[in-house]
């Protein structure tokens, strides 16, 4: 379910147009995801049960409001001005319970209580007769099957998170003459960030709390971190040729720091503290480019870069519970070039044409957690490759009557990439691959389009990611791009009053 709402204004004061933007959003979803793999890799925590089946429900509210007030010179002369404030206001609410379905009956069974290998009650070796002892007085929990809540209940969490972002803002540009150009800018804000974490593990029970005497296995954690900063950029562009810019800018970056859904305490799997929370990080960018356009619908730009960044912020994932964090590096640098030609081969005939090289690594060593993240200095930044291709070709011809055919052919390439630090337990690189697509059709005046098309024509298995926690018959699970996929689209396009 989602509300939208937006509203503008605007004014002339005659010597600038001042303009209100208003906009309320509220979205509520629902969802159901099976989490049966992760139980079934840590099944020696739930006694080895023998069918596990583990469906996660899940609840999702997302609240924000945003009002932008901007000031906008005119008939300046040869200065241009932008001033303004902004703020924002977001509130994120997460419930999650999950089930094992089952477990509570299983874990009254006698016998469900000894470990492999036991075959008579021993207070020593095999000293519990069902699980749900084990759970009652090794754990210190509430046997599933007396839990009020749900018996098969498994865990729990409450998130709150509120955001509020304040700035103000303005940016000048100077024309020196009707080639050259400079512009500066600079904005100032200020950043609240707040969450609430409330977390149970019912079948863990006290083993699992942050108290350690807590049967439901309560984890609880309310922080707060605020945040005040500026930024500034720099820019001059100049005309060298018709249709062609050259350009420099340089620019700073600025992104809020937050906090993790983590446990801290004494409990089994609960994390240091200094893993709660990460700090903002910025990033310095100078950039260098040119481009340009010739004959008729032909274009190119290129660009080089270099970006230093501080503290930049790394996501990771706990050695014990295998639980997703953020968290802040010393320092690293991205530098690289990009650049794009589009050419018109013939009228009804265009090649387009893209190419990136990314030198992106850790300039400064670090260890984050209990070991969880191993950042070493010339460490490539996960899921950056060094090489990205892009190529396409379309062909578009009027055929009478208002119709026009169209068809395109088109491949991407990356090449190898770490999913994390490749010094961090569970990092992998995974290889680079080539992907085809085409489509051919033809539409029908301004609104309607038929085509037919197929996805990844080669059918390559393109693996983009990987699941850290391994399955019963498996290490690792891939995740890979949609196979061959082949269908037919017909578009619609409403005309607007």
């Amino acid at each position: 379910m989602e509300d939208r709402g937006r509203g503008d204004l605007e004014s002339e004061l005659g010597f600038a147009t001042v303009s209100s933007d208003t906009s309320y959003s509220s979205r509520t979803q629902d969802y159901t995801f099976d989490a049966t793999g992760l139980l079934e890799s840590l099944g020696q925590y739930y006694g080895n049960y023998p069918r596990i089946l583990s469906p996660v429900y899940e609840t999702t509210r997302d609240k924000s409001f945003t009002e932008e007030l901007r000031l906008v010179s005119k008939d300046s002369g040869p200065w241009d001005w932008v001033a303004g404030a902004y703020f924002n206001h977001r509130i994120q609410d997460l419930s999650e319970y999950e089930t094992l379905e089952g477990f509570a009956t299983w874990s009254e069974i006698p016998g469900s209580g000894m470990p492999p290998g036991c075959t008579v009650e021993n207070p020593i070796t095999c000293p519990y007769p069902t699980y749900g002892d084990v759970i009652q007085f090794y754990k210190g929990g509430i046997r599933p099957s007396s839990n009020p809540i749900n018996p098969d209940l498994n865990y729990t969490l409450d998130r709150s998170i509120s955001f509020r972002d304040f700035a103000l803002f303005g940016e000048e540009s100077h024309h020196f003459t009707d080639k050259w150009q400079g512009t500066a800018g600079a904005r100032v804000f200020w950043q609240n960030y707040q969450q609430e974490l409330t977390q149970t593990l019912p079948e863990c029970g006290a083993f699992c709390s942050a108290s350690g005497t807590d049967p439901t296995g309560l984890t609880a954690v309310d922080n707060a971190q605020s945040f005040r900063s500026q930024i500034f950029k720099l820019n001059t562009s100049y005309t060298i040729a018709p249709r062609t810019l050259v350009y420099l800018t340089w620019s700073e970056g600025f992104r809020h720091g937050g906090a993790n859904a983590l446990p801290t305490g004494s409990c089994y799997y609960c994390e240091p503290k200094s893993l709660l929370t990460y700090e903002p990080d910025t990033a310095r960018n100078t950039e260098l480019g040119i481009k340009g356009s010739f004959g008729s619908g032909s274009s190119y730009t290129l660009t080089v870069y270099h970006i230093d960044w501080r503290n930049p912020q790394i996501e990771g994932y706990t050695l014990t519970g295998g639980f997703q964090f953020v968290t802040n590096g010393v320092s690293a640098r991205s530098q690289g070039a990009e650049t794009e030609l589009t050419l018109r081969i013939a009228e009804p005939l265009k090649l387009e044409l893209g190419y990136s090289y990314t030198d992106a690594n850790l300039t400064a060593s670090f260890v984050r957690g209990y070991n969880d993240l191993v950042g070493v200095s010339g460490d490539q930044l996960p899921n950056v490759s060094d090489n990205q291709v892009t190529a396409a070709v379309d062909y578009s011809s009027p055929v009478g009557g208002g119709s026009e055919f169209h068809a395109r052919i088109g491949g991407s390439y990356r090449s190898s990439f770490w999913t994390n630090l490749r010094n961090t337990s569970g990092a992998q690189e995974l290889g680079g691959f080539t992907l085809l697509s085409a489509r051919i059709g033809m539409g029908f005046g301004p609104q309607w389009r038929i085509d037919a098309f197929v996805d990844n024509l080669a059918n390559k298995l393109a693996a983009t990611a990987v699941s850290y926690t391994p399955g019963p018959d498996h290490d690792r699970a891939d995740f890979v791009v949609r196979p061959r996929t082949a269908g037919v689209e017909v578009r619609y396009a409403f005309k607007s009053k």
